[in-house]
């Protein structure tokens, strides 16, 4: 829960993410055995949070800006942005995006995790029951990708 509670501005709403973590893995555990539950739950959750993050963007649903938030809003107006600055940032992210999700599952979840939630390489490594090397890998795999992809020679 507090995985949600940091995302999301509702407590209510973390809390719902959060049971709907436990639904998928009761869910999954019908199909076959789990291996690595906490690899596993931190896929789903996720999952959810793209899912959710879809669904506000397709169907125009607005959220309040979290009172901490509204100083860093405030400051990021307050940069002399020019539009075509704007533009350009908004079209690489969508680039990235897409490429990311090109990618497999378990490399992009990795990659996630590392880059945009801060683990550190051992702490995947000890979710996925696998060798710190193995994540640097996947992590190097999805760097690669992305720079062959918005850097093309």
């Amino acid at each position: 829960m507090a995985y949600f509670r940091r995302r999301v501005t509702s407590p209510v709403e973390a809390e719902d993410l959060t049971q709907d973590v436990f639904e998928r893995l009761l869910k999954s555990l019908e199909n076959k055995p789990i291996l690595n539950a906490e690899a596993l739950v931190f896929s789903i959750a996720v999952n959810l949070l793209r899912d959710r993050a879809r669904k506000i963007r397709s169907h125009g649903i607005e959220e309040p800006i979290p009172t901490e938030a509204v100083a860093e809003f405030a400051e990021a107006l307050s940069v002399d942005l020019s539009p075509e600055r704007v533009v350009l940032g908004e079209r690489t992210l969508e680039e990235v995006l897409s490429a990311l999700n090109e990618l497999g599952e378990r490399t992009r979840t990795m990659f996630y995790l590392y880059r945009f939630e801060h683990l550190k390489i051992r702490e995947i490594a000890e979710m996925y029951g696998i060798s710190p090397s193995g994540v640097e890998k996947q992590v190097g795999k999805a760097l690669l990708h992305l720079t062959r992809l918005l850097h093309p020679k």
